[in-house]
């Protein structure tokens, strides 16, 4: 669930067949659509969906990622053709020209990565996913607060957005003195 949208994969008798050993179908959204964050790409099969704050990413059947909606940039290219070296240098300007731009790709739409992913969990305003080659996370998209800076390491999980949305009333008492 995002901030005011819901996306899910709907089922289809017969296609588990076609994705491997993991159950797949199309996604449906629904909710606010200002941003496109509720209108998938027509007949591409998901086997998971995470809906960020107006943007939703899925984990297609072949392991690419795909982002659509508002405020979210694609997920990063392949980096499998380079060194280690070379990709800890990429992965780092990387990072460093996602907190000197801070937010970029507004208003991007049906966006895709280069990698492939096992899982992909969106925030708000960022979003990651599990490298299927190295179990290493890579994020995208805003990083005040270093939510697109991964920790390097192996990973078999990446949380999911959790919105919380509630409101204090304060209520004001005078006292009357006679």
């Amino acid at each position: 669930t995002g901030l005011f949208h819901t996306c899910a994969i709907t089922y289809r008798a017969g296609v588990e067949d076609s994705c491997g050993e993991h159950p797949c179908g199309p996604a449906k959204c629904w909710g606010h659509n200002d941003q496109g964050q509720s209108s998938p790409p027509p007949g591409v099969m998901y086997q998971q969906l995470s809906a960020g704050g107006f943007f939703t990413c899925g984990l297609k059947a072949g392991g690419k990622v795909d982002c659509w909606g508002s405020g979210i940039d694609h997920p990063p290219k392949s980096l499998e053709s380079l060194s280690h070296e070379e990709q800890s240098a990429v992965k780092h300007a990387r990072r460093m020209e996602q907190v000197a731009e801070g937010w970029s790709g507004a208003n991007s739409k049906h966006v895709s990565g280069g990698d492939y992913y096992v899982q992909v969990s969106s925030g708000m305003k960022h979003a990651c996913a599990i490298s299927r080659r190295d179990s290493e996370v890579h994020c995208w998209g805003k990083n005040e607060y270093g939510e697109s800076s991964p920790p390097s390491g192996k990973f078999v999980q990446v949380s999911q957005l959790i919105v919380c949305l509630f409101s204090i009333q304060s209520t004001s008492h005078k006292m009357q003195l006679n």
